[in-house]
Protein backbone atom coordinates (compact mmCIF):
# COMPACT_ATOMS: atom_id res chain seq x y z
CA UNK A 1 0.00 0.00 0.00
CA UNK A 2 2.92 2.36 0.61
CA UNK A 3 3.71 2.77 -3.13
CA UNK A 4 0.10 3.90 -3.66
CA UNK A 5 0.34 6.40 -0.82
CA UNK A 6 3.67 7.68 -2.13
CA UNK A 7 2.19 8.04 -5.63
CA UNK A 8 -0.80 9.98 -4.31
CA UNK A 9 1.42 12.31 -2.29
CA UNK A 10 3.77 12.81 -5.26
CA UNK A 11 0.76 13.61 -7.46
CA UNK A 12 -0.26 16.36 -5.03
CA UNK A 13 -3.61 14.98 -3.93
CA UNK A 14 -5.40 17.21 -1.45
CA UNK A 15 -7.24 14.52 0.49
CA UNK A 16 -6.63 10.82 1.07
CA UNK A 17 -9.87 9.18 2.16
CA UNK A 18 -9.44 5.78 3.83
CA UNK A 19 -12.40 3.45 4.26
CA UNK A 20 -12.72 -0.17 5.30
CA UNK A 21 -16.34 -0.93 4.51
CA UNK A 22 -18.08 -0.95 1.17
CA UNK A 23 -21.47 0.74 0.97
CA UNK A 24 -22.14 -0.42 -2.62
CA UNK A 25 -25.41 -2.19 -3.39
CA UNK A 26 -25.46 -5.65 -1.85
CA UNK A 27 -22.49 -5.06 0.46
CA UNK A 28 -22.58 -6.61 3.90
CA UNK A 29 -22.46 -4.34 6.93
CA UNK A 30 -19.41 -4.75 9.14
CA UNK A 31 -18.85 -4.16 12.84
CA UNK A 32 -16.65 -1.32 14.00
CA UNK A 33 -14.00 -3.88 15.03
CA UNK A 34 -13.99 -5.41 11.53
CA UNK A 35 -13.65 -1.98 9.93
CA UNK A 36 -10.82 -0.96 12.26
CA UNK A 37 -8.99 -4.23 11.61
CA UNK A 38 -9.02 -3.33 7.91
CA UNK A 39 -7.86 0.28 8.18
CA UNK A 40 -6.01 0.68 11.49
CA UNK A 41 -2.54 -0.40 10.35
CA UNK A 42 -2.81 1.42 7.03
CA UNK A 43 -3.99 4.58 8.73
CA UNK A 44 -1.13 4.47 11.24
CA UNK A 45 1.39 4.12 8.37
CA UNK A 46 -0.11 7.06 6.50
CA UNK A 47 -0.10 9.23 9.61
CA UNK A 48 3.54 8.32 10.37
CA UNK A 49 4.58 8.90 6.74
CA UNK A 50 3.00 12.35 6.58
CA UNK A 51 3.78 13.52 10.13
CA UNK A 52 5.46 16.90 10.21
CA UNK A 53 4.91 17.57 6.49
CA UNK A 54 3.14 20.93 6.30
CA UNK A 55 2.21 20.28 2.65
CA UNK A 56 0.82 16.80 3.26
CA UNK A 57 -2.63 15.86 2.03
CA UNK A 58 -5.48 15.93 4.50
CA UNK A 59 -6.26 12.49 5.86
CA UNK A 60 -9.92 11.51 5.99
CA UNK A 61 -11.60 8.37 7.32
CA UNK A 62 -14.75 7.16 5.60
CA UNK A 63 -16.97 5.59 8.27
CA UNK A 64 -20.34 5.73 9.97
CA UNK A 65 -19.04 3.92 13.07
CA UNK A 66 -18.40 6.30 15.99
CA UNK A 67 -15.81 3.91 17.51
CA UNK A 68 -13.82 3.90 14.25
CA UNK A 69 -14.07 7.67 13.98
CA UNK A 70 -12.83 8.09 17.56
CA UNK A 71 -9.78 5.86 16.99
CA UNK A 72 -8.99 7.66 13.75
CA UNK A 73 -9.22 11.05 15.44
CA UNK A 74 -6.91 9.81 18.21
CA UNK A 75 -4.34 9.09 15.47
CA UNK A 76 -4.68 12.69 14.25
CA UNK A 77 -6.78 12.45 11.08
CA UNK A 78 -8.06 15.71 9.66
CA UNK A 79 -11.63 14.75 8.91
CA UNK A 80 -14.31 12.11 9.16
CA UNK A 81 -16.41 11.30 6.09
CA UNK A 82 -19.66 10.12 7.67
CA UNK A 83 -21.78 8.24 5.12
CA UNK A 84 -24.70 8.23 7.56
CA UNK A 85 -25.06 11.99 7.28
CA UNK A 86 -23.99 13.00 10.78
CA UNK A 87 -27.29 11.76 12.17
CA UNK A 88 -26.11 9.49 14.99
CA UNK A 89 -26.10 11.14 18.44
CA UNK A 90 -22.71 9.52 19.15
CA UNK A 91 -21.25 10.85 15.89
CA UNK A 92 -22.67 14.31 16.58
CA UNK A 93 -21.12 14.33 20.07
CA UNK A 94 -17.80 13.21 18.63
CA UNK A 95 -17.94 15.88 15.92
CA UNK A 96 -18.62 18.52 18.55
CA UNK A 97 -15.72 17.51 20.79
CA UNK A 98 -13.19 16.78 18.04
CA UNK A 99 -12.72 20.15 16.39
CA UNK A 100 -12.11 18.37 13.06
CA UNK A 101 -13.98 18.70 9.78
CA UNK A 102 -16.90 16.35 9.21
CA UNK A 103 -18.45 15.31 5.89
CA UNK A 104 -22.19 14.66 6.23
CA UNK A 105 -23.52 12.65 3.31
CA UNK A 106 -27.19 12.36 2.40
CA UNK A 107 -28.32 8.78 1.86
CA UNK A 108 -31.41 6.67 2.28
CA UNK A 109 -29.87 3.28 3.14
CA UNK A 110 -26.46 1.90 4.12
CA UNK A 111 -25.32 -0.17 2.36
CA UNK A 112 -27.10 1.12 -0.73
CA UNK A 113 -30.35 -0.61 -1.54
CA UNK A 114 -30.96 0.18 -5.23
CA UNK A 115 -34.70 -0.38 -4.78
CA UNK A 116 -34.92 2.54 -2.32
CA UNK A 117 -34.67 5.91 -4.05
CA UNK A 118 -35.97 9.42 -3.63
CA UNK A 119 -39.64 9.91 -4.46
CA UNK A 120 -40.16 11.00 -8.07
CA UNK A 121 -42.99 13.37 -7.08
CA UNK A 122 -40.57 16.23 -6.29
CA UNK A 123 -37.28 17.39 -7.78
CA UNK A 124 -34.43 15.52 -6.06
CA UNK A 125 -32.65 18.72 -5.12
CA UNK A 126 -35.70 19.94 -3.21
CA UNK A 127 -35.93 16.68 -1.25
CA UNK A 128 -32.26 16.83 -0.33
CA UNK A 129 -32.55 20.51 0.59
CA UNK A 130 -35.38 19.69 3.00
CA UNK A 131 -33.17 17.02 4.62
CA UNK A 132 -30.28 19.48 4.79
CA UNK A 133 -32.41 22.20 6.42
CA UNK A 134 -33.57 19.71 9.09
CA UNK A 135 -29.97 18.57 9.68
CA UNK A 136 -28.72 22.18 9.93
CA UNK A 137 -31.30 22.91 12.63
CA UNK A 138 -30.35 19.74 14.49
CA UNK A 139 -26.60 20.44 14.22
CA UNK A 140 -27.07 24.01 15.42
CA UNK A 141 -29.18 22.83 18.37
CA UNK A 142 -26.44 20.31 19.20
CA UNK A 143 -23.88 23.13 19.22
CA UNK A 144 -21.84 22.03 16.22
CA UNK A 145 -19.60 24.52 14.46
CA UNK A 146 -21.18 24.59 11.00
CA UNK A 147 -17.92 25.89 9.53
CA UNK A 148 -16.51 22.42 10.08
CA UNK A 149 -19.29 20.55 8.28
CA UNK A 150 -18.99 19.65 4.61
CA UNK A 151 -22.18 18.57 2.84
CA UNK A 152 -22.19 15.69 0.34
CA UNK A 153 -25.53 15.20 -1.48
CA UNK A 154 -24.70 11.49 -1.83
CA UNK A 155 -24.73 10.85 -5.57
CA UNK A 156 -26.08 7.33 -6.11
CA UNK A 157 -27.04 6.82 -2.48
CA UNK A 158 -30.82 6.54 -2.74
CA UNK A 159 -30.93 8.33 -6.06
CA UNK A 160 -31.49 6.76 -9.46
CA UNK A 161 -29.31 7.78 -12.42
CA UNK A 162 -31.58 10.62 -13.55
CA UNK A 163 -31.95 11.97 -10.01
CA UNK A 164 -28.17 11.86 -9.55
CA UNK A 165 -27.67 13.74 -12.83
CA UNK A 166 -30.20 16.37 -11.76
CA UNK A 167 -28.41 16.80 -8.43
CA UNK A 168 -25.10 17.25 -10.23
CA UNK A 169 -26.64 19.92 -12.48
CA UNK A 170 -27.71 21.90 -9.42
CA UNK A 171 -24.90 21.02 -7.00
CA UNK A 172 -23.90 24.68 -6.67
CA UNK A 173 -27.30 25.46 -5.16
CA UNK A 174 -26.33 23.65 -1.95
CA UNK A 175 -23.61 26.23 -1.27
CA UNK A 176 -26.38 28.70 -0.48
CA UNK A 177 -26.74 27.01 2.91
CA UNK A 178 -23.32 28.20 4.03
CA UNK A 179 -21.60 24.80 4.01
CA UNK A 180 -18.80 23.60 1.83
CA UNK A 181 -20.08 21.05 -0.66
CA UNK A 182 -18.36 17.83 -1.67
CA UNK A 183 -19.47 15.71 -4.59
CA UNK A 184 -18.30 12.16 -3.96
CA UNK A 185 -19.04 9.86 -6.87
CA UNK A 186 -17.66 6.59 -8.17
Amino acid sequence: IEPHIDAMIAAGVHIIDIGGESTRPGALSLTDKEVWSRIGVVLKKIMEKTQGDSLRPLISVDTYHPAVARKALELGVDMINDESGLTSPDMIALAKESGQDWVAMHQLTLPVDPTVTLNDDSPPGELIERWLIERLEHWQTAGLDLNRIIFDPGIGFGKNHLQSLEILRHAGDFRGYGLRTLIGHS
